[in-house]
């Protein structure tokens, strides 16, 4: 069932006719190479850039209250510039709980749960307004989360993140998504955080220009090159190695490749 749809729309000389429809609990990713209109997608998707070409369960979201907009659907966007209202992480995420109504009774094993799960232990008495790029990035994930939407946009969220913590973040994400049943949308330049998508989508001059299985597309070295695209090494490895029925999945790790190798 469509959850949230683009049709045919058109913005300034950065987005073409783009029209995508989004399935109810896919994850789906939107990648091209720098400039190719993806943040200015996701942002109209978000509500942030107005279009009335933007349908959230079949509705104008041009149309839907704005306070119901955002219950259902988060945005999250890497930024040094946001302004965190209270002094210490804690305090702002208690803030999130106070605000869902969450009992008192489950109120602290939520925050708890929350902070292990984006590895916030460590900060939760700094003021946020202080925090790196990354941690900003987690809280807002973190705080995202807390209110349980049906859709989750996310602008190129591993930015600054090293490979074992985008593997991790992407990890638990996929895992959210099944709990919650919610729908993640994931903008990225990056090819190796495609993997965990359902569907991916590539855009090139504000154009959808391939959709399609992230592994299929990924076959297509010789057209995600023109488009600006870099293959990661393992990505490419492992589709080639699939192509002689030696593994049948994407390892992103040279030991474990290794090891499925082996046996």
């Amino acid at each position: 069932m469509e959850i949230l749809r683009i049709k045919d729309f058109t913005y300034k000389d950065i987005l073409k006719n783009v029209d995508i429809s989004i399935e109810e609990n896919s994850f789906v990713t939107i990648s091209g190479a720098n400039m190719c209109g993806k943040t200015t997608l996701i942002k109209v998707l978000s509500g942030i850039i107005g279009s009335n070409n933007v349908f959230l369960e079949g509705k104008n979201i041009s149309k839907i209250n704005v306070s119901v907009f955002h219950k259902k659907l988060a945005f999250v966007i890497p930024s040094l510039d946001e302004e965190f209202i209270f002094p210490t992480v804690e305090k702002e995420l208690f803030f999130v709980l106070d605000n869902l109504g969450v009992r008192p009774s489950v109120k602290t094993a939520r925050y708890r749960e929350i902070i292990d799960l984006f590895d916030l232990r460590d900060v939760t008495l700094c003021n946020p307004n202080f925090l790196d790029l990354k941690n900003k990035t987690k809280l807002k994930l973190a705080m995202a989360i807390m209110t349980k939407p049906k859709v989750l946009l996310l602008d190129d969220i591993c930015y600054m993140m090293n490979k074992e913590e985008t593997r991790d973040i992407l990890k638990k994400l996929k895992a959210l998504q099944k709990v919650y049943k919610m729908t993640i949308v994931m903008t990225t330049s990056n090819l190796v955080e495609v993997i965990s998508s359902d569907v991916l989508y590539i855009l090139d001059k504000g154009k959808v220009v391939m959709k399609g299985r992230p592994l299929t597309i990924l076959k297509k070295d010789n057209e995600l090159n023109k488009l600006g695209l870099a293959i990661p090494f393992m990505i490419d490895l492992c589709v080639k190695l699939e192509d002689y029925d030696l593994v049948n999945k994407i390892v992103l790790d040279m030991d474990l490749l290794v090891s499925a190798l082996w046996k």
